[in-house]
């Protein structure tokens, strides 16, 4: 795993963690998930276009940003024209679970979208989930792999609960097991954007650890 941090943040992380996982880059947006890549064993970037944004030269930008730094670093990955956040994919590897906001934004139907993913992903099962509007439409907000076979979903209200659980059972093997948790969500807005305190699946998994975000008002 790599830490990147700007210039400023670096002295804060010093001593903190191993040097050689530190590495100081200034990309023009925090939220490296939805600019970036997709499926580690075999990345994947799609074009970041985030219906959100006023300007989508602002888009273009930021995912600019990465651009150069992924040639400075000598990082190799595929590239999709299809519209797709980061934060709209959750997989294991051999599975992706992403929203019918992939569905909207490429103008292609639910059996299209998939045959597309498919293709393009390189995996045997997506399981496109009715999105939620307070994680801005992120399938990373609603679910999680905690295993190759067990995948964390929020436990939302009925109906919408009843349409993902559907969703998620017809897009992906019987053999996967689907746990419901609650989430607590914060219904504030900062800054134009629905806060993301409280969504706990919103976490980063890898071989030995799941890492989750811990929230904590402040005194």
């Amino acid at each position: 795993m790599i830490v990147i941090a700007d210039k400023d943040t670096v002295p804060l992380l010093k001593g903190r963690i191993p040097d050689d996982v530190l590495l100081e880059e200034n990309l023009a947006d925090i939220w490296m998930r939805d600019f970036t890549t997709v499926i580690p064993q075999g990345p994947i970037r799609f074009k970041y276009r985030p219906f959100y944004f006023d300007n989508m030269e602002d888009a273009i930008f930021i995912q600019g940003s990465f651009e150069q730094f992924a040639e400075r670093w000598g990082l190799q990955f595929q590239t999709s024209d299809l519209i797709l956040d980061g934060g709209h994919i959750v997989d294991n590897n051999n599975m992706v679970i992403t929203t019918e906001r992939f569905v909207e934004n490429n103008h292609l139907s639910v059996s299209d979208a998939r045959e597309e993913l498919k293709v393009v992903l390189g995996v045997e099962h997506i399981a496109i989930i009715p999105y939620d509007d307070k994680v801005m439409g992120h399938a990373d907000g609603m679910v999680m792999f905690a295993d190759d076979d067990t995948v964390i979903v929020s436990k939302y209200k009925e109906p919408f609960r009843t349409k993902v659980l559907d969703a998620l059972r017809s897009g992906l093997p019987a053999t996967v097991e689907i746990i419901k948790v609650e989430t607590k969500f914060d219904d504030s807005v900062w800054d134009g954007y629905f806060s993301a305190c409280g969504i706990n699946l919103n976490a980063t998994v890898t071989n030995n650890h799941i890492y989750v975000p811990i929230f904590k008002k402040s005194t």
